[in-house]
């Protein structure tokens, strides 16, 4: 039982059915993940001794798209995917149907936040808006507690934009500004490559749950600086190729609030093509560490505003039926791109220069031929875009 009747302020009461981990109930067996990917039917099956009506409301399958690091999510150092024993993680979604009052929004989202009381009304549309909760246990000094998401299909291409923002709160653990354990992002190609920052945390909100407040300030990330990293990984490779078995090459940024770790340039983190996401805490101190942290409102942010431009001129010379002519040059600028698309980074052009002369004309009217000379002509360029600090001429 999640939420009593006292609790939805309705005559409803708020069930959770574990399908996965400790409090899981599997009837017959252990389920696997092939069985949970071949569900075809779902069955719910009422006893009691007396007799009544049940109404069921809002039946779904819940839970979090991200992923545990290494199956167990409690990892080894900055990078790579090294378990290690002992400690525990778990992921949730986090809401006011979950906690109640102790949990607020951070300032300036918009939503609506579930009512029970009013779950029918209007034109019966709900929005619950939802947080990300990490709860980990005995993470190790020098460990990492991780869950990352995969974009399965196609890659993500974030250059469109110069920042991401996001907002964390700390619901309890040993965090604060002169606390030696910290918040992290990680975008990039896999656990071995990719941009990563990271932020000291605020204290733990008071017992009563979670203000607007106490998730600022908000956590924003430039892209500027990974772009001036991975020059300087690129420059150290250069000078300094690693070997077979040598750990990554990792980078930080004077404040250490940013870094990059390159193991393959083959696989090198690139914001062009973003292959996954990381989320999670690191123990930089002595102790164990244990807490919660809330995660809300990923996002990116100041898109780039780079003119782009399209054009297009035709121009139709007739000559009184003898001569015509019709020239054809469009452009189609690096930065232009449809709402919906993404830039080329390549400057195209084309030309196209058609001529038809009418030879017939100084032929006699009463031989009936018809004689045009069609003179056509074609040309196309492209040129790519160098990026600032993301591609590298080559002569």
């Amino acid at each position: 039982l999640a939420r009593s009747r006292a609790e939805t302020g309705t005559d409803f009461q708020l069930y959770r059915v574990p399908l996965r981990g400790l409090d899981a109930v599997e009837v017959g067996g252990a389920f696997t993940d092939a069985d949970l990917r071949s569900v075809k039917h779902l069955r719910v099956t009422v006893s009691g001794a007396r007799s009544q009506r049940l109404r069921l409301a809002r039946m779904r399958l819940v839970g979090s798209r991200w992923i545990k690091r290494g199956g167990d999510g409690i990892l080894a150092g900055l990078g790579g995917d090294t378990l290690l024993s002992g400690g525990r993680l778990e992921v949730s979604s986090i809401s006011r149907v979950t906690e109640g009052e102790g949990y607020a929004s951070p300032p300036g989202v918009l939503e609506e936040l579930v009512d029970p009381t009013s779950a029918f009304a209007g034109q019966g549309i709900e929005f619950n808006e939802k947080a990300l909760g990490l709860v980990f246990e005995g993470v190790p000094a020098g460990g990492r507690a991780e869950v990352y998401h995969r974009f399965p299909q196609r890659p993500r291409n974030f250059l469109a934009y110069r920042q991401a923002r996001l907002w964390v709160v700390t619901r309890t653990g040993n965090f604060g500004p002169d606390r030696p354990n910290a918040f992290f992002l990680k975008i990039g190609t896999d656990a071995e490559n990719f941009y990563l920052y990271r932020s000291r945390l605020s204290a733990p909100a008071g017992p009563a749950g979670v203000t607007p407040g106490d998730w600022l300030p908000e956590l924003v990330v430039d892209f500027q600086e990974w772009f001036e990293l991975r020059q300087r990984a690129e420059e150290a490779l250069n000078l300094s190729p690693p070997g077979p078995g040598d750990p990554p090459v990792t980078l930080w940024s004077a404040d250490s609030a940013y870094a990059v770790v390159l193991k393959d340039r083959g696989r090198a983190p690139d914001l062009a093509h973003v292959r996954e996401l990381s989320l999670g805490v690191l123990n930089e101190g002595d102790a164990p560490l244990q807490g919660e942290i809330w995660i809300d409102e990923l996002r990116l942010g100041r898109p780039v505003r780079d003119a782009g431009v399209a054009s297009s001129l035709e121009a139709v010379l007739d000559g009184a039926g003898v001569l015509s002519s019709r020239v054809t040059w469009t452009s189609r600028g690096a930065l232009f791109r449809q709402l919906r698309d993404e830039a080329t980074y390549q400057t195209d052009q084309s030309l196209s220069m058609t001529s038809t002369l009418r030879l017939e004309r100084w032929a006699p009217a009463e031989l009936g031929i018809e004689l045009p000379l069609t003179l056509a002509v074609g040309r196309t360029s492209q040129d790519p875009t160098i990026l600032l600090n993301s591609d590298v001429r080559a002569d």
